[in-house]
């Protein structure tokens, strides 16, 4: 009874996150080169959009965490979303001194993908939706995102060309359909 979602749409989530970590390495090189473009928004869709193509690429999906980080997943969409919005309609930034709407999306978009990773992630390590070799990854992506990203972030600006490699193994485990023998 559940929802049906097509093996193209899921793949084209898993590009998606592919694409978000290919985005972070080069936001990460132009800021190294002394440009200051800022795709956080646009990055963080593309990333909750690949966690929950992760989602439905679980198999069984009846465990109850996979099914919270679904919700995450979509909370930190929607946060996503309204980012890119509200920057695009000219929205002043976000600033720590005066906690706003942005901000507290901001802060939805990033922890309710991550979040949201470490729960399907973790359902993952026990299902058959991704390839055997590959299962660890999310969850392992999930533990290690954010302390990566802060220790290269002091050797190499701001440390996204690590979390961008994470993300992009992440799309690819996505993608990397199970190969299930029928007999």
């Amino acid at each position: 009874m559940g929802v049906k979602v097509s093996e193209r749409a899921i793949r084209v989530l898993g590009a998606l996150g592919i694409l978000g970590g290919v985005i972070l390495i080069v936001n990460d090189l132009l800021f190294l080169l002394g440009a200051n473009i800022n795709l956080s928004p646009l990055v963080m869709l593309l990333l909750s959009l690949c966690v929950v193509g992760l989602y439905w690429r679980l198999q069984p999906r009846d465990k109850a965490i996979a099914q919270l980080g679904l919700a995450l997943a979509y909370i930190a969409v929607l946060a996503s979303v309204f980012n890119i919005f509200y920057i695009a309609l000219g929205g002043p930034p976000a600033s720590p001194q005066e906690p706003s709407l942005i901000g507290v999306s901001t802060i939805a978009s990033l922890m309710g993908t991550l979040f949201a990773l470490l729960l399907i992630g973790l359902a993952h390590v026990t299902s058959t939706g991704i390839k055997e070799g590959w299962r660890l990854i999310p969850i392992m992506t999930g533990i290690f995102w954010m302390p990566l990203q802060s220790i290269t972030s002091y050797f190499l600006g701001r440390g996204l060309i690590i979390a961008g490699l994470l993300w992009i193994c992440v799309g690819y485990a996505v993608l990397a359909k199970a190969d299930i023998q029928k007999n």
